[in-house]
């Protein structure tokens, strides 16, 4: 505070026991008013699609399509054959994903009514660096839709594209998928593409790390690195050496290799490889 009426200037900078104030700064801008009355709708623009991560490869139209929810009795995603038991899980889980809403009864001929899907390879081994992800997504400007891809893995990224382009018209009550037709191209960049979590210094409930798990397959994200022990804790079940866990931060604050197991196959199912660093 100036004390000596001389200077306008309350700031000082002291160097060598003595004072000097700092010189005046600008003055502050004027603060824009906020508009007033209705305001203008904005001017219309490319519309990029609300997938993520963006495609490699697309191209739209500007057609928007009805989204026909099935039935009770049916499914949506069409498959020939023996379906593995990774993308029947799959199938029902995007459904609930891609229509969550009570839909009314769609009057549009050219709905989309199903989605077909076509797999090279029905291998459920995990994933690996080396597994193809790829996928190739069309949807018809009359609703017919097919998913390719070359393993159940990569099938299951271009699920997760069709369930972002379906979006719900809550005025017509109905799912719909705007901006038909559909031409979708895309493979990873990134052959590991994933999260660490560290439960040996900040524990996380296996209910907890499951909800991490769908995170990542929302975001095609690829691998868990679980970074389950350290000097701090070690939270995990041994069989061979069972005073080992005796260093957990509780008795509740634990892993059961069942636990660890569970976690895994939930992973796998979603196209998530699990890293378990102890």
């Amino acid at each position: 505070m100036n004390k000596t009426g001389a200077s306008s200037c309350d700031l000082y900078v002291k160097l060598g026991g003595e004072s000097f104030p700092m010189p005046p700064g600008p003055p502050p801008s004027p603060r824009p008013k906020p508009p007033t009355g209705p305001q203008p709708a904005p001017p219309p623009g490319p519309w990029a699609p609300r997938i993520w991560p963006l495609p490699q490869r697309f191209s739209n139209g500007s057609t928007t399509l009805t989204v026909v929810k099935p039935t009770a009795s049916g499914s949506f995603f069409k498959m020939s054959g023996a379906v593995p038991k990774t993308l029947s899980a799959a199938f029902e889980r995007y459904e609930r994903l891609a229509m969550p809403h009570p839909a009314a009864q769609a009057s549009d001929a050219n709905g989309v009514t199903s989605l077909s899907v076509t797999v090279d390879s029905m291998s459920e081994e995990h994933p690996q660096l080396s597994t193809n992800e790829s996928y190739s997504l069309t949807i018809g400007s009359t609703g017919s839709a097919s998913l390719h891809a070359a393993t159940i893995y990569g099938a299951l990224h271009g699920l997760e594209t069709f369930s972002q382009l379906v979006v719900f018209d809550f005025d017509k009550q109905q799912h719909t998928l705007p901006l038909a037709p559909w031409v979708i191209h895309d493979e990873p960049r990134f052959a590991h593409r994933g999260l660490m979590i560290d439960t040996s210094r900040h524990f996380e409930t296996v209910a907890t790390i499951k909800r991490m798990v769908d995170s990542l397959s929302y975001a095609k994200l690829n691998t868990l690195h679980w970074h389950m022990s350290d000097s701090q804790s070690f939270p995990f079940e041994s069989k061979t050496h069972p005073k080992l866990w005796d260093g957990s931060w509780s008795k509740q604050e634990r892993y059961t290799q069942i636990d660890v197991a569970g976690v895994v196959e939930y992973a796998r199912l979603r196209g998530v490889r699990v890293m378990v660093e102890l």
